[in-house]
């Protein structure tokens, strides 16, 4: 995961070809519900919503 200088997060996940762009300023709903409908569009299935919120813990100071 990248920070970048306007608090925004950068996540990737190489393994699955997969990336997204978080407001690190948004609210925690907003980034959770963000990845999850980026995970969800991407996987189709699984625990997108568990690997979500795991993501976005890592973005609260």
């Amino acid at each position: 995961m990248i920070h970048t200088a306007d608090e925004k997060y950068i996540i990737a996940i190489p393994d699955i070809h997969w990336s997204a762009e978080v407001n690190g300023l948004a609210e925690f709903d907003a980034k959770v519900n963000h990845l999850i409908d980026s995970l969800t569009f991407h996987l189709y299935e699984g625990n997108s919503q568990e690997l979500a919120h795991s993501i976005s813990l890592l973005t609260v100071k």
